[in-house]
């Protein structure tokens, strides 16, 4: 599976939220792990028991091996199978990178199919399955392509959540945003929100973007 940036920037995005809000991470879920990028880089940088999930077996087998060679700091639970079929506890954290290109066309590959739609697991659902693990002092997270904004921010909403945090992710100031990222809680919180241009006029990579990923960068 594509580790895309995207993905990338929503892991440090979502360990710098924990830690400027000082959002409590004893325990945490994510929801369709893929290669395992996430629950890996919530590990590196904080202490916290992580339950991954995932329905698709090659999958969950490329990100069993990347649990095992990158010798986890913390616990790392890796599960196959279908969080809507998943036992229910409560998490201070739950994140979530999910199949979000509703109108768009299906790939042949079932593969691709699971992994980009969300025929399997549309965003009402899964902000249902959300509510239902997350404490109420905690914090969910959310990447989404931008032109599904206001859909999402009602879905949230809707279930009585309220957004916290939001990152804009450009790739740079000439083009539409990408994607949006959400942090959001069944408590009210102050709310920051904003915008990451990935690269800068000379195609380069921009100051803030490389501070963001410095932490997660192997060759230091």
């Amino acid at each position: 599976m594509r580790v895309t940036t995207d993905a990338c920037v929503f892991g440090a995005w979502i360990n710098e939220c924990i830690k400027k809000r000082n959002l409590k991470c004893a325990t945490a879920l994510d929801i369709g792990t893929g290669t395992g990028l996430l629950a890996l880089m919530l590990d590196q940088e904080n202490n916290a028991k992580i339950d991954a999930i995932e329905i698709q077996k090659d999958a969950y087998e490329e990100a069993k091996q990347n649990f095992q060679n990158a010798s986890t700091k913390h616990e790392i639970n890796l599960h196959f199978g279908d969080i809507k079929d998943f036992k229910v506890k409560q998490y201070d954290v739950v994140l979530c990178n999910p199949p979000f290109f509703k109108l768009s066309l299906t790939s042949p590959d079932e593969f691709a199919n699971l992994a980009k739609h969300e025929d399997q697991l549309s965003l009402e659902v899964l902000l249902k399955l959300i509510e239902k693990r997350l404490y109420q002092h905690g914090s969910a997270f959310l990447l989404m392509p931008y032109e599904r904004k206001n859909e999402a921010e009602k879905l949230i909403q809707a279930f009585n959540f309220r957004i916290h945090s939001t990152l804009v992710l450009k790739h740079n100031n000439k083009k539409s945003p990408l994607r949006i990222m959400y942090g959001f809680s069944l408590q009210q919180l102050e709310t920051v929100n904003e915008t990451l241009v990935i690269k800068n006029a000379e195609n380069s990579y921009t100051t803030e973007f490389i501070r963001l990923l410095n932490p997660y960068y192997l060759d230091k």
